[in-house]
């Protein structure tokens, strides 16, 4: 074999190789465009809003239901799949996870704590493009959808005072969620300085229908339901948790 035909075959070999990898290359430019995306997701009926973001093959991502509480996903990048953390910043929970790309879809698996479960998912979400998530139709009534440890008469009092000046101001707020999925909220005030007060009569704030889903307070004032917040509750007391980890503490009047 003379010179010219050696470096004939290795311009081909080259060449061949060069064909082989821009394919490859390609795909994992798409791939890796697909992580900085915005998806769509629903959780136990609860509507969800995933921002992924790729920066030098570390993934971060915010995860939000409709009252503004987030989570957080922190991982690294292998492909089509990513390893890492999901957190909740407002209680300090941090489970390990994977996130897959597959056919369009992300797939996000939570994965349990004990170790002698073997890493095996304690939560499984799929999101989806914006507007491609697939419809699902309500299987629920409304009384379904009503937390009975809700129902009651729950009160909550505001107050503020300036020594300087000797003034004091009282707001009682009175939320009445009814068995029958419809509400309304009162407020009563009082006020004085230098000896004298007044105060109003109880005044409606709002009213309309009410719903409980996953520990989620939705209410309807005539507009449509909404996302109001996140709850706990016992048998004498009542938190609201909103999505700035902001909360009000109400008390069971009966």
């Amino acid at each position: 074999m003379n010179r010219s035909q050696y470096l004939g075959r290795c311009t081909l070999c080259f060449v061949g190789v060069a064909m082989w990898l821009l394919p490859a290359a390609a795909q994992n430019a798409v791939v890796q465009s697909a992580w900085n995306a915005t998806w769509e997701g629903t959780a136990n009926g609860t509507q969800l809003v995933m921002e992924t973001r790729n920066e030098n093959e570390r993934l971060t991502a915010t995860i939000t239901d409709p009252t503004g509480y987030t989570y957080l996903v922190d991982a690294m990048l292998y492909g089509s799949e990513a390893q890492g953390v999901f957190s909740d910043p407002q209680t300090g929970a941090r489970l390990n996870c994977v996130l897959r790309l597959d056919s369009g879809q992300l797939r996000l698996a939570v994965l349990s704590p004990d170790p002698s479960q073997g890493q095996q998912p304690v939560l499984e979400l799929i999101f989806y493009p914006p507007g491609n998530a697939p419809v699902q139709e309500a299987t629920t009534s409304n009384a379904e959808s009503l937390d009975p440890a809700l129902v009651g008469t729950w009160m909550r009092t505001e107050s503020s005072s300036d020594p300087g000046s000797s003034f004091s101001f009282v707001v009682q707020w009175t939320l009445i969620l009814n068995a029958d999925g419809t509400f309304s909220q009162f407020s009563k005030s009082a006020g004085g300085i230098l000896g004298t007060t007044a105060s109003s009569d109880g005044q409606l704030v709002a009213q309309g229908k009410w719903r409980a889903e996953q520990k989620v307070l939705w209410i309807d004032t005539g507009t449509g339901f909404q996302a109001y917040s996140r709850y706990l509750v016992d048998p004498q007391n009542m938190m609201f948790v909103f999505g700035d980890d902001s909360r009000q503490l109400w008390s069971r009047s009966y």
